[in-house]
């Protein structure tokens, strides 16, 4: 019958590719794809056009990667033979998050390609070879402009072309990277056409608080601070206590809330308890503080506590 004749077909098929590779036992040893060595993020190189030079982070030792979305990076890596456009596969895995996934955006495989340029749609990632010097390339790879902002991970996937049963191997990047929002790019939602603006909201790191009415509003001296090396660490940590999911944290808007609501400690778990009787003796009056450097540190410092 018809089930039978198939079934028939099918063990015959089976038995003929068996058969063949039995006969050409090369072809069946697939040759080991190429190995990473070396990664290197170019956190300093990066940091200056992605207006992230200011970050005490970029600077420290070992430099930290923060780059801003929509905007393209690169990446150097060395590896332990020619690498070989044609032959050698390499795809590079950004992870945000505990679970990423690929469908919540919060995983992005981004092959690299051979091309003249990135892709003008800079809601996608995207990655080309910008320059190979027999072991070492450099890739150059575009950040997608609607991406969650956060700490990123990456690992390096290499494979052969043309070997169905090539060995996969997978290379584990040790930097944590920074993404943030970018109101220099006209796709992200952040975006600021004046520079001026973007000059005294963006990169000027102090200002004033204000406090008083509506009619008589009192102005503060305040010490910023965004740049510090505390800031973004804690940052990162105060949304992990939010109930922000990982996937929706490329919002600007779900952001600003989660912030601004994780700074009482009543609401979030976190990193100030309001007093209102004016009885400081268990803490520090606000009127102490000058800054959230010291808050922010005092925070870390005290192992999250408020």
């Amino acid at each position: 019958n018809y089930q039978r004749n198939m079934l028939s077909r099918f063990a015959a098929d089976y038995a003929r590719r068996r058969a063949q590779d039995n006969a050409n036992p090369a072809e069946v040893i697939a040759s080991p794809p190429i190995s990473v060595e070396l990664t290197e993020l170019y956190a300093r190189d990066n940091a200056k056009s992605h207006h992230t030079d200011l970050f005490e982070l970029v600077v420290d030792t070992p430099p930290t990667p923060v780059l801003r979305r929509g905007q393209a990076f690169f990446f150097a890596v060395r590896f332990n033979r020619p690498f070989d456009i044609h032959q050698d596969l390499v795809r590079f895995i950004f992870d945000f998050g505990p679970n990423p996934t690929i469908t919540k955006g919060t995983r992005n495989l981004v092959q690299l390609c051979d091309k003249r340029e990135l892709t003008l749609d800079k809601s996608k990632w995207d990655a080309r070879l910008h320059h190979q010097d027999s072991n070492t390339i450099t890739a150059e790879i575009q950040i997608s402009s609607t991406c969650p902002v956060g700490i990123w991970h990456c690992r390096i996937q290499t494979t052969t072309a043309g070997q169905a049963r090539s060995e996969i191997k997978d290379f584990n990047v040790e930097d944590d990277i920074y993404i943030l929002f970018n109101p220099w790019c006209k796709e992200d939602g952040v975006y600021i056409e004046s520079d001026a603006e973007r000059q005294e909201y963006v990169l000027n790191d102090t200002g004033k608080v204000w406090k008083g009415s509506y009619r008589q509003p009192k102005g503060r001296r305040w010490i910023f601070g965004q740049f510090d090396d505390v800031v973004l660490p804690a940052t990162m940590y105060l949304l992990e206590q939010s109930d922000v999911p990982h996937a929706n944290r490329g919002n600007p808007v779900q952001i600003a809330r989660a912030i601004s609501a994780v700074v009482n400690s009543v609401d979030e778990d976190g990193l100030l308890i309001g007093k209102w009787d004016g009885d400081y003796r268990d803490g520090t009056a606000p009127q102490a503080w000058t800054g959230t450097v010291a808050i922010m540190e005092q925070y870390l410092r005290d192992g999250g506590e408020p």
